[in-house]
């Protein structure tokens, strides 16, 4: 057995618990959001500004973050 199999009564428990504790909509948004499937899927990407040359300043960064948000 995996670990997930024995972990899942404990995560879908802490997860009903906020999502039963979230009041404002936009808390609630925000926690569906992170709870979706494929949420945390950038976390797993490789870090390719060394090899490829694609490192963006860090101005790049807070204008792309700022339009996103």
């Amino acid at each position: 057995m995996k670990q997930s199999f024995w972990g899942r009564p404990g995560v879908q428990l802490d997860r009903s618990n906020v999502d039963v504790s979230v009041t404002d909509s936009f808390q609630r948004v925000s926690f569906m959001a992170a709870a979706s499937r494929h949420s945390g899927d950038w976390l797993l990407a490789l870090p390719i500004a060394s090899s490829c040359g694609l490192k963006l300043h860090d101005e790049a960064v807070r204008v792309a973050v700022a339009l996103r948000l």
